[in-house]
């Protein structure tokens, strides 16, 4: 008899549907974060996402590393991340959007931008924690997570707000990736495990 490992979750996970399919290259190569603000929450609450996932990805055998730029990314580079200061253009009343585009390997085929609601560093409701959330959200879906809605009890960086606005309220949120976050980007996104999706 031999003992093995066994990875496990609670929630199953949420994959974008195959046409939409696109995440974040895994070739060796630093995915840039063109950040047009330093210094402030948006910088510390990317900081510690990027921080969280590379780490526990990195647990699992998936070595990705995020590194900012201070200039804007060329849009050809699959392996950049712009961030915009603006009213998400798809939903105004949420907090960020998240835009990419794939080809056809699954991979990026151009950069992707992440919309952060301007209202984000002058809102008291807006604790660095909920920020923390919003963007570890965002990276989500650049590893081909979609939305846990309804929300996964056990917890996910990938669960939906509780509001339709951007108000602060951390209920079923989590500020980190969690193993039901993790665990299926290793195994299905950049491994060969299939992945499962309903609907």
């Amino acid at each position: 008899m031999t003992d093995k490992p066994l990875n496990a979750v609670r929630c199953l996970p949420n994959f974008h549907k195959s046409t939409q399919t696109s995440h974040l290259p895994l070739d060796g190569q630093d995915i840039q974060i063109s950040l047009p603000v330093r210094g402030d929450v948006l910088e510390t609450a990317m900081d510690a996402a990027t921080s969280a996932y590379e780490s526990q990805l990195g647990s699992l055998g998936i070595n990705i590393h995020f590194t900012k730029i201070n200039t804007v990314c060329v849009p050809s580079n699959n392996h950049c991340i712009e961030i915009h200061i603006q009213t998400p253009p798809n939903l105004p009343t949420a907090c960020a959007q998240t835009s990419a585009y794939a080809g056809a390997d699954g991979n990026l085929n151009q950069h992707a931008t992440i919309y952060v609601w301007p209202g984000y560093n002058n809102n008291p409701p807006i604790t660095p924690d909920y920020l923390k959330s919003i963007v570890g959200h965002e990276l989500g879906h650049l590893f081909n997570l979609d939305d846990h809605d309804p929300q996964c009890a056990d917890g996910s960086i990938m669960n939906v707000l509780p509001s339709t606005t951007c108000n602060g309220d951390m209920s079923g949120l989590s500020s980190t990736p969690q193993p039901s976050d993790v665990l299926p980007v290793a195994k299905s996104t950049y491994g060969t495990t299939p992945k499962k999706m309903c609907g």
